[in-house]
């Protein structure tokens, strides 16, 4: 049975579309490879947050202390 119906819905097992599986992505030939970007260069924020913290200035950036509601049962 792959289908159900009835006046309020209908149930039915349809088949997925086919996916690739890759058993060993080292024998998959370089043709079929993909090659990513590397990340864009990004702040440093505990080399950042060090520096401010021994008294550096570092333009665009600065300390922030947030407060934060702790309630313990």
């Amino acid at each position: 049975m792959t289908k159900v119906e009835c006046p309020e819905f209908t149930i039915a097992v349809r088949k997925n579309p086919e996916a690739v599986e890759i058993d060993d992505p080292e024998q998959v030939p370089s043709e079929y490879m993909v090659t990513p970007e590397p990340p864009p260069p990004r702040p440093d924020k505990k080399a950042i947050k060090d520096a401010l913290k021994a008294g550096a200035e570092i333009p665009g950036c600065w300390l922030r202390q947030g407060e934060r509601l702790e309630i313990k049962t």
